[in-house]
């Protein structure tokens, strides 16, 4: 199950790897409803609407609670999260999950840069933390590039 924040980066990074494993497995696109989608089905590879905002604030919790939801009626083998606050999400949502039904979904993230780079001052050290504290309940994390490989390497962020 692949989770991203919109059905455009969905169709443009994910749909053909999906395409691939569908061969054998299924896997899922869980996204954002918009005008991608429909390109994502017609290429064959399931989608599971998923309403999930930008910015972190009120609404974060329900989009935790949503994502459970969603991984108690499809019970994935394995979650792969894509950009910080997906990932922030998918890896507290399998979390609970795997908590609550004695299982072990797969975490998997995959760094899209990191969002305490683009911020300073109590901000950033904040994010860093969270980045830092979600390592540890994550299973594989994947990265774009050697930097953000090092930076990661340099918080301990790197046993997987």
């Amino acid at each position: 199950m692949d989770i991203l924040s919109t059905n455009q980066g969905a169709y443009r990074l994910v749909k053909n790897r999906a395409k691939v494993i569908n061969q054998t497995h299924t896997n899922y696109i869980v996204c954002p409803e918009g005008e991608f989608t429909q390109r994502i089905v017609d290429s064959g590879v399931p989608v599971i609407s998923y309403d999930i905002r930008r910015e972190l604030g009120i609404s974060t919790a329900k989009e935790i609670r949503d994502l459970f939801r969603i991984l108690e009626a499809y019970r994935p083998d394995a979650v792969h999260s894509h950009n910080s606050k997906t990932g922030a999400i998918t890896r507290v949502a399998a979390y609970l999950y795997n908590k609550k039904n004695n299982k072990k979904i797969l975490v998997i993230h995959q760094v899209h840069g990191y969002y305490f780079n683009g911020v300073s001052g109590l901000k950033s050290n904040l994010y860093r933390w969270i980045e830092q504290s979600l390592a540890h309940i994550t299973d594989i994390l994947l990265f774009q590039n050697q930097t953000e490989l090092a930076m990661s390497q340099n918080m301990k962020m790197d046993r997987h």
